[in-house]
């Protein structure tokens, strides 16, 4: 359920459905995941986040214009820090080490 109009959505605003690891996963996978959840659990989404991975992203798409009451939207610190790795990727001191200094990054995004 979102919160009223003019309120803020907070994590208390959100649930997980469920985790569901994969050793494949494309943009069909995702949407078919999508569609069996909803019709397990009776819930549809008012909302979805995504990290913006292909797979994601397009599952997502999917289902929402299956759906046109679900919105998907990005994770805004996986996005924020996508953009200081391209911003840096040219800087010696990010390039000596950029997984462990871009995992800090997304540690303090």
């Amino acid at each position: 359920m979102l919160p009223a109009v003019g309120e803020c959505l907070t994590l208390k605003d959100m649930r997980v459905i469920a985790l569901l690891p994969v050793e494949k996963s494309s943009q069909e996978i995702v949407h078919q995941q999508l569609e069996t959840l909803r019709n397990k659990t009776g819930i549809t989404p008012a909302g979805m986040l995504s990290d913006g991975g292909s797979d994601l992203t397009g599952g997502i798409a999917k289902f929402c214009a299956a759906h046109p009451e679900t919105l998907g939207f990005g994770d805004l610190p996986h996005q924020a820090a996508l953009l200081l790795k391209k911003r840096l990727k040219d800087y010696e001191r990010w390039c000596v080490s950029s997984e462990r200094k871009y995992s800090s990054m997304v540690g303090i995004l």
